[in-house]
């Protein structure tokens, strides 16, 4: 028994996963879902080319019907095709245009059966008859319940059916891939700080699941880049074939980190974010450094200055961090008093260089400003000589490691009698100092940039 308005369905469960799901992520937003079915019963005897059916239920809202390939346990046979229609007032109407139904108008105490004229969609006005003789317009919304008859409900479902259409081949299990979209990760670092130069840091992997569907027990690879949908070129959909080549990725992008590889089996929840905690490294060096970042172009003028507050960056060693794979993600800064860790800030963090380590990002700070200014600007010769003077001020009661990081470009060279400096590149030069609390200090650094 089964009503529109107040539903009651009997399904059939045609068929039941023989494995758990095997799915591979991408980052772009898409996976590829594979799973293997068995107990099957056939749906149908009375195919059109003579043959049985077989159907799975179930499947993600969001499923693309052109991704989909299917093998079984006899090889490819037939053809498969993918339909959704929900259980609605308004399909049911549309199905039983030209044909009786019974159904409960409002303000009725008992349902009466109709034939249904016409239907418009659009507006929701329904032309119906009670006898022969007599017609009335209605609207959607007046009708509180319809009864399609038993034998119908098969052609409504809340989620996708395939039908496998096999010929006269009877089967025992059917292997099924497809893409879906709607399902995603992201990797998140968690970075503790438990004392003035120890921390720990914790890995884990984030997925996002809104295909409509649960996936309890998923065996689950991450991949980056993106999965490319197979090429037209089967049969039309109602024809299509059952196996066709295999599902492409972009060259270069998919790189498989396999720290990342769950196969412990996972619940993938539909509509929540589910976290998967990979590993822990315990008891590493750290360093906390105050930094500026300046530029010092061949437009600076004399007299030219800045005022800026320090970022707080937190530094860990890359030798400190193994032999494991950091794609890029999320990295939270926790400061860990007693029990009750305490959120700091948070980067976007992604390990490029061992040799450079974590650096992370946690905002900015007034406890510790730097005045940078052109006092000199000449051109001896062909090239540009310009003098600049840093002051930094230290407000804080406690003692700062602070780097400057000067940003020149084009041929360059510096002088500095006052700083310890160290080249990161051609186009960078990063000092640093040790500034005690409540003081003060200024320094000048000359740079001569070679003009072209």
């Amino acid at each position: 028994m089964m009503v529109v308005g107040r539903f009651f369905i009997v399904l059939a469960l045609l068929v039941s996963a023989a494995s758990p799901y095997d799915i591979t992520i991408y980052q772009s937003g898409r996976a590829v879902v594979s799973n293997v079915y068995d107990s099957l019963s056939a749906m149908e005897t009375n195919d059109t080319d003579g043959g049985w059916v077989y159907r799975i239920q179930g499947l993600p809202d969001g499923i693309s019907s052109n991704s989909v390939l299917v093998d079984t346990d006899i090889g490819p046979v037939g053809w498969h095709s993918i339909y959704h229609r929900p259980l609605s007032k308004d399909n049911i109407l549309n199905d039983y245009i030209g044909r009786d139904i019974r159904g409960l108008l409002k303000g009725r105490a008992t349902p009466s059966r109709f034939k249904i004229i016409s239907y418009n969609s659009d507006t929701g006005d329904i032309l119906y008859s009670l006898t022969k003789e007599e017609t009335d317009l209605t609207h959607i919304d007046r009708i509180d319940t319809l009864y399609p008859e038993l034998s119908d409900l098969n052609r409504y479902t809340d989620s996708p059916i395939l039908e496998l259409h096999a010929g006269r081949a009877r089967l025992n299990t059917v292997s099924l891939s497809y893409i879906v979209p709607g399902m995603a990760w992201e990797p998140e670092y968690n970075l503790f700080i438990e004392g003035p130069t120890r921390c720990s840091i914790e890995s884990g992997v984030r997925f996002s699941n809104d295909t409509g569907t649960d996936f309890p027990g998923a065996n689950i690879t991450l991949m980056h880049g993106d999965i490319k949908l197979p090429r037209n070129e089967q049969l039309p959909s109602d024809k299509r074939l059952a196996t066709r080549k295999a599902f492409s990725v972009d060259e270069g992008a998919t790189d498989d980190h396999g720290t990342y590889a769950i196969s412990d089996g996972f619940d993938l929840l539909d509509g929540r974010s589910n976290r998967h905690h990979n590993f822990t490294l315990n008891d590493i060096e750290y360093s906390k450094v105050y930094t500026f970042a300046h530029t010092t172009s061949k437009r600076a003028q004399t007299g030219a200055d800045e005022t800026t507050k320090a970022s707080i960056m937190y530094r860990v060693p890359g030798d400190a961090l193994g032999d494991r794979s950091y794609p890029r993600g999320l990295l939270k800064v926790y400061d860990v008093k007693g029990s009750s860790p305490t959120l700091v800030g948070s980067d976007s963090f992604e390990l490029i260089d061992r040799e450079a380590g974590l650096e992370a990002y946690t905002g900015t700070t007034t406890d510790v400003i730097a005045r940078f200014t052109v006092i000199d600007r000449k051109k001896p010769g062909k090239n540009i000589q310009i003098t600049l003077q840093a002051e930094f001020t230290n407000s804080s009661e406690s003692a700062r490691k602070i780097e400057w990081t000067e940003y020149v470009y084009g041929l360059y060279s510096f002088d500095s009698k006052t700083l310890n400096s160290h080249l990161l590149d051609a186009n960078r030069v990063r000092f640093s100092l040790l500034l005690e609390p409540g003081k003060s200090e200024m320094h000048n650094v000359i740079i001569e940039i070679q003009e072209k």
